[in-house]
């Protein structure tokens, strides 16, 4: 790994091509400035990022909204981004330190770049469109705290791309979640921007799988290991507002869904620790979703034509 401080964010394309296979920016003395009040643990937050400075900075808010303090921003661009260099360097805020990683086009080296910078006690994730409330630092590290546990995440609501919430359900698992029963779901129970981990525990196991394959999913496999050397806590409050919108990485055609959930399931079975009777459940259930979600969609394909049909004889 390659490093070097910079007072400013001119990079040119040479350095960056030259860097070897990372590379950091700092717009301050990097890792100097943290506060490590001894009554408070202190939390690194990464945002993976990449081309959306416009969500970046009402993320950015958020977080520094905290009503909990001690934590450290760690904003890594997905290749060097010099309009998000200047912007964390305008924020003057000590916490807050950027860094670039050679592009991946990947969250999962995103997220491992940011990791291996952290300092804190526990970490915690968020994606650069997502919004966290006020207490969402303070809740979790409390709840942690007092319970002595290693992993917790919490309820999530749904935002459109402008900002306003959709009025559903909260989203996410909001109980305790054991390995098995997580391998039995096909996602969507733990949202990488509610959680939050014990750094040390991270020594135990790899970080999050950078495969090409992996693009989607890595996450949940992440998590799929995590629990496997300890148990996932969810809090039943809706601290974290999740945008859904055309960009994010999560809109799928339903081929690109079964596409990704077979990749998921290959990660799943490298990790040879986990069930085989489970996997093959899980695998199950993927063809049954995928055959469900498949006659859904060609019924409403159908009935949309049929429609049609009848405002051209109508017309005619």
């Amino acid at each position: 790994m390659t490093t070097f401080s910079a007072a400013g964010c001119g990079v040119g394309q040479n350095q960056l091509a030259n860097s070897g296979p990372f590379l950091q920016l700092f717009g301050s003395n990097f890792m100097t400035h943290v506060s490590h009040n001894s009554q408070l643990p202190l939390v690194s937050i990464i945002i993976p990022t990449r081309l959306r400075l416009h969500f970046l900075q009402l993320t950015v808010d958020a977080i520094r909204a905290q009503t909990y303090h001690n934590f450290e921003l760690i904003v890594v661009a997905d290749g060097h981004q010099q309009d998000v260099c200047a912007y964390i360097q305008s924020l003057q805020d000590p916490r807050i330190t950027y860094a670039a990683s050679q592009f991946a086009g990947r969250p999962s080296v995103v997220r491992n770049f940011g990791i291996r910078l952290a300092k804190g006690e526990f970490i915690a994730f968020c994606d650069d469109d997502d919004l966290w409330l006020p207490d969402k630092l303070a809740t979790q590290v409390a709840f942690m705290e007092q319970r002595g546990i290693d992993f917790c995440f919490t309820a999530a609501g749904v935002i459109d791309a402008d900002g306003n919430k959709i009025e559903q359900p909260a989203i996410g698992y909001r109980r305790k979640i054991s390995l098995a029963w997580f391998l039995m779901s096909l996602g969507d129970n733990i949202y990488p921007s509610t959680i939050m981990l014990r750094r040390k525990r991270l020594d135990a196991i790899k970080l999050f799988d950078e495969s090409p394959k992996l693009r989607q999913g890595e996450d949940y496999e992440f998590f799929a290991r995590f629990l496997e050397i300890s148990p996932g806590y969810g809090i039943d409050q809706e601290l974290v507002l999740y945008r859904g919108h055309s960009g994010s990485i999560q809109e799928r055609s339903v081929m690109r869904w079964f596409h990704n959930q077979l990749n998921l399931q290959k990660a799943l079975y490298r990790t040879k620790s986990f069930p085989r009777s489970v996997l093959l459940v899980r695998l199950l259930r993927v063809f049954y979703w995928m055959a469900r979600i498949s006659t859904a969609a060609l019924s409403m394909s159908v009935q949309s034509k049929i429609r049609m049909l009848n405002v051209r004889l109508f017309r005619t």
